[in-house]
């Protein structure tokens, strides 16, 4: 059986491209620099404190 799937788009994204290709090639080294620099020792605390604030305060998290 095939399914069809609908999708409303904004008549501004009428010529944007649905999809983006992309050489991961591109994209690692950027991306990794990236992290490094998140996880660095002079970043790491203020990174590890801006991904526990983000989490929030719903206990459901923690019984998943």
């Amino acid at each position: 059986m095939r399914r069809s799937h609908a999708s409303t788009r904004h008549p501004l994204q009428a010529d944007h491209p649905k999809t983006v290709n992309l050489r991961e090639a591109h994209l690692v080294h950027p991306v990794n620099t990236w992290l490094a620099g998140l996880f660095s020792p002079s970043n790491r605390a203020r990174t590890i404190e801006a991904l526990v604030s983000a989490q929030g305060n719903d206990d459901n998290d923690i019984r998943r």
